[in-house]
């Protein structure tokens, strides 16, 4: 007798229960996939952005008639570059682990996003990076939405209340 049938006469009322219904609860669902296909083409831009902003020329070059508007622009290009390169790698290590539906991981990736957004937002606001800067948070926010589906809370959930 399978393990997923019962004794007694068949209950056509409620929905019938298959072999691959235990399979299911292991598959990883799709919100959480696609999160962590975002993920990784944020990470690639912020990656793209951080060394195109510590190697780059920065754009075109205005001479400032202020050698402090040239120190702050400089300064913050620096900082948001290297905020970018080091959430990148972040985001690269800690995506991969959404597989196995880890905690600690979602939550190091918020935390990493909410930084990447504000410093992003910022910068477009003060006006030290370029407009190619404003699909990093567009990325980030799909991502975030993706993250906390009720899909892929069950299914983190799940993962740990087994480990």
């Amino acid at each position: 007798m399978n393990s997923t049938e019962r004794p007694g006469p068949r209950d056509y009322n409620r929905a019938a229960r298959n072999a691959s219904a235990p399979q299911n609860l292991d598959a990883w669902p799709r919100p959480l996939r696609w999160a962590y296909w975002v993920l990784v083409v944020s990470a690639v831009l912020m990656l793209v952005s951080g060394l195109v902003g510590i190697f780059g020329s920065g754009g075109p070059q205005v001479e400032p008639q202020n050698t402090q508007v040239a120190e702050y622009l400089h300064s913050n290009r620096l900082f948001v570059a290297v905020t970018n390169t080091v959430g990148a790698i972040l985001l690269a290590l800690f995506a991969a682990q959404l597989a196995s539906g880890s905690k600690w991981a979602r939550r190091i990736i918020t935390i990493v996003i909410a930084i990447a957004l504000f410093n992003n937002i910022a910068a477009l606001a003060l006006g030290i990076g370029g407009l190619s800067l404003l699909l990093i948070p567009i990325a980030l926010l799909i991502a975030l939405a993706l993250l906390f589906q009720p899909q892929s809370n069950r299914f983190i959930k799940d993962r740990s209340l087994r480990g």
